[in-house]
């Protein structure tokens, strides 16, 4: 059955509470809980824009909305999967009740290697790989970074600017720290639920699965 909460186990204003989701997100960037759990379901992320602008030929009938790269969304899947873990499941349960539907916003890493890091130089991370595309989302408004240093500590940059090199790298100018050459790029999305509903399947009451869908914010 699809769940419910019965709120009155949160009295007053608590669900503005922050605590409420700091046992499943407890690292922040911008002020928003970093939701780091959680596996892509199958598939690939998804680009959707609408500019609200169209162009009428009526010399042939034709009708073109026109694409805007600023005004696009990017959409993917989540899957969480909490077995024997009473504390994740309260968690878990405490993060949605925070998001209040669509009405909250998060960071969620993308889980992979987006970017191959060079070599950082005071504010300029030198990268490559960004040869399908890889910069679009940066272009596109969502440039937030989550790099992993060699002893497996993360930080998190925001991308100001970028500029292309004749040998195929890229320098990315961010605000914040990287403390040394990182060993992965992850893009940070800037995300919320792409939905009001979402579905918990519990099998008692210490594990848990649940999917849904989260759509980028601009930054």
């Amino acid at each position: 059955a699809e769940w419910t909460y019965d709120t009155h186990d949160y009295t007053g204003n608590n669900l503005d509470n922050s605590t409420l989701y700091s046992a499943l997100a407890p690292d922040t960037y911008n002020s928003r809980p970093i939701l780091r759990e959680g596996n892509y379901v199958s598939g690939s992320l998804a680009f959707t824009s609408q500019s609200g602008a169209v162009r009428f030929d009526k010399s042939i009938g034709i009708i073109d909305a026109f694409h805007r790269r600023e005004s696009s969304i990017i959409s993917f899947a989540r899957r969480f999967d909490y077995s024997n873990d009473i504390t994740k499941v309260e968690a878990f349960r405490k993060f949605v009740m925070w998001t209040q539907g669509m009405q909250r916003s998060f960071y969620v890493p993308s889980g992979s290697a987006d970017l191959e890091p060079v070599s950082v130089a005071g504010q300029v991370l030198k990268v490559t790989g960004t040869e399908l595309g890889g910069l679009v989302p940066l272009l596109d408004g969502y440039a937030s970074l989550e790099v992993t240093l060699s002893n497996g500590a993360k930080q998190q940059v925001t991308v100001t600017s970028s500029s292309m090199n004749a040998d195929g790298t890229a320098d990315l100018t961010f605000t914040g720290t990287i403390s040394s050459t990182p060993t992965k790029v992850e893009i940070l999305y800037h995300v919320r639920l792409a939905s009001d509903r979402i579905r918990i399947d519990f099998e008692g009451v210490e594990s848990l699965e649940c999917g849904f869908r989260v759509q980028s914010v601009k930054q």
